[in-house]
């Protein structure tokens, strides 16, 4: 796993001169940081508050003060300093594991490379068949690679992000999203529950206001042109879509960027290919992608990765600095948290910038309220007005 980030921070000069007395926790130098969860600054922070209510006699500052006075650094040189700390941490327990291990094809499916571009598209066996009880054909046979790998290496690996597929070559807004129009599997999950799956519909969640095909060139193979969905929709021609997406950090040490491959593999092969059966593309856009590849739709559901694991953080007095030990990760896979509600793509990301963790752009091309006024705007930047 690449850590573009390792070396310890320069110390901020003008902090240690500002500073007049060494806090509690930097006299005390054999002391350990011991928690539960994810290693990450909010955990620290707790873990620092714990360590200095134990000590209720001592001379101590505040919980920021004193972080700042242990790595003698600004607050936010600590807040990275932390994210070095913990990548590496993870770096040393978590095994690499190529993307393009998890999925067991078959010889007739050719290159990986490819076959993974044209099914990330909406092609492949993986899009095209269906469960057929009077056959005897269960699609779960097909991707038991899938529940293998969850069960045993997508939790406590670092899987690969695959920039090398077009779809995820350049994500400004470091958001994915993919949205199904098919279920294509018998489950308790979209329409396919009756042992027929022949063109069978998703879970409804969204509105697809337009796809712009000049967004994705290589997934629609059109330069341009665009399709418009709002006006049916209101008849019903739209039909059930169902999308999903994810969004990480910007900083490259931040768990969500760490773990983005992780969440990609759950998100689009387990939890929709392997456990729904949810398929197949919008078309003239991508079935998963860089969310500005991607259709314009009025909402999606999301996922965000978690840690379950126990972080011990030793100080070193002559660096000023703690060093990692972690052990028994588990990562884990939750709807996400949002500013106003959870399982909310778009409300996921505003928290995410209101934090400081995505210093991008916000998608609003991309994810809206309603279509109406949207797909309008459209149309007029293309010289259309509607009567």
């Amino acid at each position: 796993m690449k850590i573009l980030q390792i070396a310890l921070l320069p110390l901020t000069l003008s902090f240690i001169e500002a500073q007049r007395a060494p806090g509690c926790l930097r006299q005390d130098p054999s002391f350990e940081l011991n928690f539960e969860g994810k290693c990450d600054i909010d955990h620290v922070r707790i873990a620092i508050k714990e360590e200095i209510a134990v000590r209720p006699n001592s001379q101590c500052y505040n919980w920021k003060r004193e972080l700042m006075d242990l790595f003698q650094m600004s607050y936010d040189d600590v807040v990275v300093q932390i994210g070095i700390i913990c990548a590496k941490g993870e770096e040393d327990v978590f095994e690499d594991v190529n993307f393009y291990d998890i999925l067991d094809l078959e010889d007739s499916d050719g290159d990986e490379k490819r076959f993974m571009k044209e099914f990330y598209d909406g092609g492949t066996r993986l899009n095209e068949e269906y469960d057929d009880l009077n056959e005897g054909h269960s699609l779960a046979s097909d991707t038991q690679s899938i529940k293998d790998f969850y069960d045993n290496e997508l939790s406590t690996s670092t899987v690969s992000f695959p920039e090398d597929i077009e779809n995820f070559e350049e994500c400004t807004h470091n958001t994915v999203m993919c949205c199904y129009i098919q279920d294509r599997q018998i489950d308790d999950s979209g329409g396919c529950n009756q042992g027929n799956c022949i063109d069978k519909n998703p879970g409804d969640n969204t509105d697809i206001c337009y796809v712009d095909h000049e967004r994705s060139p290589g997934s629609s193979h059109v330069e341009g042109g665009f399709t418009v969905y709002d006006e049916a929709a209101t008849n019903g021609g739209e039909g059930p879509v169902h999308c999903h997406g994810f969004a990480w950090s910007t900083d490259d040490n931040d768990f969500s960027s760490r773990y983005r491959g992780n969440t990609l593999s759950f998100v689009s092969l387990y939890d929709h290919l392997y456990l729904r059966g949810y398929v197949r593309n919008v078309p003239g856009a991508p079935m998963c992608g860089c969310i500005e590849q991607m259709p314009t739709v009025s909402k999606a559901q999301c996922t965000q990765v978690e840690s379950v694991e126990t972080v011990v953080l030793t100080y070193d007095e002559d660096s000023y600095n703690f060093e990692a030990d972690i052990t028994n990760p588990r990562l884990a896979f939750e709807k996400c948290d949002g500013d106003t509600k959870k399982n909310d793509l778009a409300a996921h990301i505003r928290l995410e910038q209101s934090e400081g963790r995505m210093n991008v752009a916000f998608p609003s091309e991309f994810l809206v309220e309603t279509c109406a006024d949207t797909t309008s705007a459209f149309l007029a930047s293309k010289g259309i007005q509607r009567i």
